[in-house]
């Protein structure tokens, strides 16, 4: 009788969510709603009430859709909505559902990462006054530059995503690289900064030249893309 009750009660919180917050609930999973008129008129509703700036979200898990406005998807946690039914935060590109935590830094798939580098910290990297220290400088020199580039990329492409294996036992960690693949980000760059340094120092010098009349936003931007600060990324 209790089980029964609790199920009741499960049933009735998903309808007043549904409800309440604009979701339309899937009959299904993986099911088409291109042509289905409650979709369409659910569709329409969102876009008359919210207007075209907004993203569809898939709750797997719940079989549901929702909308959220664009201006909440460059919030941390960037590109994600939390399911009001699960409560867990749902990824807008890979439609994954994980628990959010604001100290990991941890993303679930590559096209997040990537929206992020371009949309996000590379944008908010131009309002940044303080931007030129020792340490930010060091990544404008010639050499330390590609040094700098690829283990900014590797925590990008890498450190930043979590392991297809965690994903599937519900908790985000990182992927583990062995002793030989560390010391090769080092080496690397190193040997290629030897017969690149003059493409690499003209990229620098093209680079802060085109920066100067705009603020040093070009050179901001670039900084921000592959987050020197490690502010959005490990």
């Amino acid at each position: 009788m209790e089980n029964e009750l609790n199920i009741k009660d499960a049933h009735l919180n998903e309808e007043l969510e549904l409800k309440d917050n604009n979701i339309f609930k899937l009959d299904y999973e993986n099911q088409n709603v291109d042509n289905n008129i409650n979709y369409l008129n659910w569709k329409n509703s969102i876009i008359k009430e919210y207007g075209n700036n907004t993203k569809l979200f898939k709750c797997k898990k719940c079989k549901i859709l929702l909308y959220s406005k664009n201006e909440d998807n460059i919030k941390e946690p960037y590109y994600s909505k939390l399911c009001p039914i699960c409560k867990k935060y749902i990824c807008y590109f890979c439609s994954y559902s994980y628990n959010y935590s604001k100290y990991d830094h941890l993303y679930c798939c590559f096209k997040r990462v990537i929206n992020i580098s371009f949309l996000i910290s590379g944008v908010n990297y131009l309002k940044e006054k303080d931007l030129f220290d020792c340490d930010n400088l060091l990544f404008l020199i010639p050499i330390m530059n590609i040094l700098g580039l690829f283990l900014r990329t590797d925590s990008l492409l890498f450190y930043s995503r979590a392991s297809e294996k965690s994903k599937k036992e519900g908790k985000f960690e990182e992927y583990s690289n062995n002793e030989f693949y560390e010391k090769m980000l080092y080496i690397i760059p190193f040997v290629l900064g030897i017969p690149y340094f003059l493409i690499d120092a003209y990229h620098l010098i093209f680079l802060y030249l085109i920066s100067i009349p705009f603020k040093f936003y070009p050179l901001k931007y670039y900084l921000g893309f592959v987050d020197i600060k490690s502010n959005y990324f490990k």
